[in-house]
């Protein structure tokens, strides 16, 4: 019974001190899996004679600009939605209007009981809606916020990687530890590499989807709908859907036909179709080797840590835990539990 308070006591106090601590420790987690993945990238220019400094310098440079485009892209095009979302209440009035006379003629329900009953229901959608993406907009802002730390500590962990790889390497104490550490060691960085880059692959390919496929069907704010879709699908399950619901809500707000609306519908479940079944199972593979409850239970708990961010960075954080776990004769059989 002691063991289980002290257990218990120890979970709740490191989640208190993990949000508490967010806005450091969620910029250096970034920072640390970042830096895994560009570190061949240093490494490269380095062999090739370039200024370690320089290298490292530059490879960040590149790094964050890219990062900071493509939430710039997206977000100035947020604004713009946000501005024309006045239509989406005038586009869901006629909407429940000619539901209502459908009711009326062939049930021979009173339209104006039904009126009375739904009340302001079409201002409350619009409100609702416009509060939903001024909270993204309100949420990826924050993230801009601190992300200004997020190149300093990519340029201080790639400059004192040497060091922080000696303090791994001096932490077990026997020869057989140090064998099963490298290996660890090297398996944790192999993990953040290809998901990362996999994950990327992946995002450019979905963003030049339903880019296209938005443009296609002359869908106003096609770029940001398509890049945001393809971003939002780095949280697994639910940002699939998030990123459709926009684009429908997009499409019916602005679009008269009918048909354009099943279109945007047609397109994002033929992209998921072929993103869950030939483009993410080609690109990524094995390369994370945890089941789906784990995922679930990870996005909920790091979502509730750390917002928007640490579901974004539950799925590599997870699968670094599984290959600790995995490599160790003691734990091996919660990583059993938690793979595929």
């Amino acid at each position: 019974m002691r063991k289980i308070f002290f257990i218990t006591a120890a979970i709740i106090g490191s989640v208190i001190v993990l949000q508490q601590a967010q806005f450091v420790l969620a910029p250096l987690v970034l920072a640390l899996l970042l830096s895994i993945s560009i570190s061949p990238v240093v490494g490269f220019l380095e062999r090739k004679k370039w200024n370690s400094t320089l290298a490292i310098l530059l490879t960040s440079l590149v790094l964050f600009t890219l990062l900071v485009g493509v939430v710039t892209i997206i977000s100035k095009q947020y604004y713009n939605m946000i501005d024309g979302l006045p239509m989406l209440g005038e586009k869901t009035n006629e909407l429940l209007q000619k539901i209502l006379d459908l009711l009326n003629e062939y049930l021979g329900l009173d339209k104006q009981k039904l009126m009375a009953g739904l009340g302001d229901y079409t201002d409350k959608l619009q409100s609702t809606m416009t509060g939903v993406l001024e909270s993204v907009w309100s949420s990826v802002s924050g993230f801009l916020s601190f992300m200004v730390m997020l190149p300093i500590f990519m340029i201080l962990i790639l400059m004192n990687r040497q060091k922080l790889k000696n303090f791994f390497y001096q932490l077990p104490t026997q020869e057989q530890d140090l064998r099963t550490w490298e290996k660890t060691a090297d398996a944790l960085k192999s993990v953040v590499r290809n998901y990362i880059m996999g994950l990327l692959i992946v995002v450019v390919i979905l963003a030049v989807l339903n880019s296209i496929g938005l443009l296609i069907l002359g869908i106003p704010f096609a770029i940001a709908l398509g890049l945001s879709s393809a971003v939002l699908s780095i949280l697994p399950y639910l940002g699939n859907l998030l990123g459709g619901s926009l684009a429908v809500l997009v499409a019916f707000a602005t679009k008269d036909n009918p048909l354009s609306i099943l279109g945007v519908l047609i397109m994002i479940l033929v992209v998921q179709f072929l993103e869950g079944n030939l483009i993410t199972p080609k690109v990524m593979g094995n390369k994370v080797n945890i089941n789906a409850i784990v995922t679930i239970v990870a996005l909920l708990v790091w979502g509730f840590v750390w917002g928007i961010l640490g579901m974004i960075l539950a799925v590599p954080m997870t699968a670094m835990i599984h290959v600790l776990l995995e490599h160790s004769k003691k734990t091996k059989a919660y990583a059993d539990l938690m793979g595929e």
